[in-house]
């Protein structure tokens, strides 16, 4: 029987890309089969389905980018991108067996990272 509170399939896919003047951009795919729930919990969530969780990050080294030179501090800035698809995750409640999911995460967030070396 099909049943350990864990995807059975789990994959992830992606590509980075670095530029030498200073930029790299990275995209990552991560899939996620569904969950297996008990069967005689109460459903009163939705069950887990298959999801794809889309990450995006983007670093920029400032300096390099507008040749700012030695007398400004180093500078670069960062742009992270988490579940961009905005999935709902769906976890099995294993501890209580009160109900067949519960909703794990917040949803799409966008970071942003602005740093100085001096």
């Amino acid at each position: 029987e099909d049943f350990g509170f864990a995807p059975d399939f789990m994959a992830t896919l992606g590509v980075s890309y670095l530029i030498g003047s200073g930029f790299s951009v990275g995209l990552f795919d991560n899939f996620y089969d569904e969950m297996v729930t008990y069967e005689n919990t109460a459903r009163f969530n939705e069950d887990s389905e298959p999801v794809h969780w889309l990450t995006l990050n983007i670093d920029l080294e400032l300096n390099r980018l507008f040749k700012l030179g030695n007398d400004v501090p180093e500078m670069a800035f960062s742009l992270y991108g988490d579940n961009l698809f905005d999935e709902e995750i769906r976890t099995p409640d294993v501890s209580s067996r009160e109900v067949n999911t519960y909703p794990t995460y917040d949803g799409r967030a966008i970071y942003g990272t602005l740093r100085l070396i001096f």
